[in-house]
């Protein structure tokens, strides 16, 4: 069955994959970013290396817009980028060293459709990454961008 087509219960779908043998696996950020303050209302279309697109989201004013190295961009709140980055000084203005912040991931074995923790739709093709970190705020990274930004470290943090 094509689960693309349609839109599954995240929480429940990672609990049956679990359930099914899928490892939970620790990761943590390791490439640096662009960032920019949203300084109004504005809406940000995630679009893979592919051209496909992920999800769409709405930054706020005073949230923050990121850009990985390969152009992919995503919205995160204000508090949660100041835990998880710090500026460059090095590369200079605008850019950004994750936090080493372990997080737990689930590889999907199958492509699938589900509603984000901000209400829009995002699509993860199989292979790609669902992060299980927070309860009640799933979200997906696609397989070629997780492992342009991850690393699988141990539960300390230490990449592996």
């Amino acid at each position: 069955m094509n689960l693309a087509k349609n839109k599954v219960n995240i929480s429940e779908f990672v609990k049956n994959i679990i359930a099914d043998g899928v490892p939970i696996k620790t990761y943590a950020k390791f490439a640096c970013i662009q960032a920019k303050k949203a300084t109004k209302k504005t809406f940000v279309e995630t679009v893979l290396v592919n051209g496909k697109k992920e999800t769409i989201n709405t930054a706020k004013k005073g949230d923050w817009i990121i850009t990985n190295k390969d152009g992919e961009q995503y919205v995160i709140s204000a508090k949660a980028f100041m835990q998880k980055y710090e500026p460059n000084h090095e590369l200079g203005n605008g850019w950004y060293n994750p936090i080493v912040s372990v997080q737990r991931f689930v590889e999907t074995p199958v492509s699938i459709t589900f509603i984000c923790s901000w209400g829009e739709e995002q699509t993860i093709d199989a292979g790609g990454f669902i992060n299980i970190s927070s309860p009640g705020n799933f979200y997906g990274v696609a397989r070629q961008e997780f492992f342009d930004t991850y690393k699988e470290c141990d539960p300390d943090g230490n990449f592996i």
